[in-house]
C-alpha cells in the first residue's frame, strides 16, 4: 500500500512539472505564454520569437519573400531565417553575422517561430542564465537595470595599486 502511494504522488508530481514545463523571467518577472509556449530541443532553449522579442520591448516583423523574421529595439535590428544558423546584427549602420549552433525553426503545429533565445538576447544587450532546478530562462537587461549607477567605490578601489612584498599587483 505504501509503495502503491509512493508511486501514485510521485506520478502526480512528475505530471505536475511537466505541466509547468519551462519558465522565462523577464527583468524579474515572470512571462506568460499563451499560444506558444518555451521548449527544449537538441539540448537548446527555444522561445516563441514574437512574444519574448516584444516583451522586451523590440518591435517585430516577417518578410514572407525571404522568410525572415526580424526585430528591432533601441537601434539594433536582428535578423534570422528559420533553418539557418545565422544572425544578422545590424546596429549604427554596420552589420555583423553571428553564427547560431541551433537554427530557428517554425513548429507546424501552431505555425510559430521558435528562436535560440540566448542569441537574440544577446544583441539586444540582456544577460542570459539557466535555473536548471526550476527549469527557467533568466534574461536581465544589465543596462536598463543599473541606469545612471555609478560605483565610486569600486572605482576607486580599482583604482588603487596595492603592493605586497616590494611587488605591485593590479
Amino acid at each position: 500500500l505504501a509503495v502503491m502511494a509512493a508511486a501514485l504522488l510521485t506520478g502526480n508530481v512528475m505530471a505536475a512539472e511537466a505541466e509547468k514545463g519551462l519558465a522565462v523571467q523577464l527583468d524579474g518577472k515572470e512571462l506568460s505564454f499563451t499560444d506558444a509556449a518555451p521548449e527544449i530541443t537538441d539540448e537548446r532553449t527555444f522561445l516563441p520569437f514574437r512574444a519574448v522579442l516584444e516583451a522586451m520591448g523590440a518591435e517585430v516583423g516577417y518578410d514572407a519573400e525571404t522568410s525572415t523574421v526580424s526585430a528591432k529595439r533601441g537601434g539594433v535590428e536582428l535578423a534570422m531565417v528559420p533553418g539557418q544558423k545565422q544572425l544578422t546584427v545590424t546596429e549604427s549602420g554596420q552589420s555583423r553575422t553571428v553564427e547560431m549552433d541551433a537554427a530557428p525553426y517554425i513548429k507546424e503545429s501552431n505555425g510559430r517561430t521558435y528562436i535560440p533565445v540566448r542569441y537574440a538576447a544577446e544583441a539586444f544587450g540582456y544577460s542570459v542564465g539557466w535555473d536548471q532546478d526550476d527549469k527557467t530562462v533568466i534574461l536581465v537587461d544589465v543596462e536598463a537595470l543599473l541606469g545612471d549607477a555609478t560605483f565610486e567605490l569600486m572605482d576607486n578601489f580599482a583604482a588603487i595599486e596595492t603592493y605586497v612584498v616590494g611587488k605591485t599587483i593590479a
